[in-house]
């Protein structure tokens, strides 16, 4: 399945049965859909114009069953960053094969390190553009696409964000509609613990 600026290159172990009508899975009849099965996944490298770096799947196994779809045992890094994964995501398929598709998640991430700085574009540039080296020092921001609708609870060790470090980090995250809503999220930041809601 293709989707307009994303590439994507790796490894991919398929058991996987896909059948139904495109209409029945955008209009909600997933009891007419009968898709299920696995894909294990290693060394997958996808590279989208909204991350300035490749995202980097180092193995994880998804299964299928109707509209979700459930990651287990997922380990990515990007940049510096380590995370690992587990939970489901919901609408894949009208998200990967309409432009209107909203693709919904819940899932865990844990962390070592984060670093924040190397998930952002820079602001004199749009997501259509030519992406600067990332080691030219400018503040940016992070783009976040309109078409998710994902609930994440997280957990880091450390995270790097604007140059300043931050530890323990744990807290539940909501992105929608191009934003993202913290709630409840405990850090710890020049030896002082603090707890904050915050809207990006």
């Amino acid at each position: 399945f293709s989707q307009k600026g994303i590439d994507i290159t790796g490894f991919v172990k398929a058991d996987l049965h896909l059948q139904g009508k495109q209409s029945d899975a955008v209009n909600k009849y997933y009891s007419r859909l009968n898709n299920e099965g696995t894909l294990d996944l290693k060394d997958i490298v996808t590279t989208t114009e909204y991350l300035p770096k490749p995202f980097v799947i180092k193995e994880g196994e998804f299964k299928f069953k109707q509209d979700k779809m459930w990651f287990n045992n997922f380990k990515a890094v990007y940049g510096e960053t380590d995370m690992s994964m587990n939970g489901y995501m919901q609408n894949v398929i009208d998200y990967v094969l309409t432009s209107t598709g909203t693709l919904k998640g819940n899932f865990k991430l844990q962390s070592g390190y984060f670093n924040a700085d190397e998930w952002m574009l820079y602001g004199s540039q749009s997501a259509d553009s030519t992406l600067k080296d990332t080691s030219v020092a400018e503040s940016g921001v992070i783009v976040i696409p309109a078409n998710l609708d994902l609930n994440i609870t997280a957990a880091a060790n450390k995270v790097n964000f604007n140059g300043v470090r931050i530890d323990d980090v744990k807290g539940n995250l909501h992105i929608n509609n191009g934003g993202l809503s913290l709630k409840q999220t405990g850090f710890k930041i020049i030896g002082s613990e603090t707890t904050m809601d915050a809207a990006y």
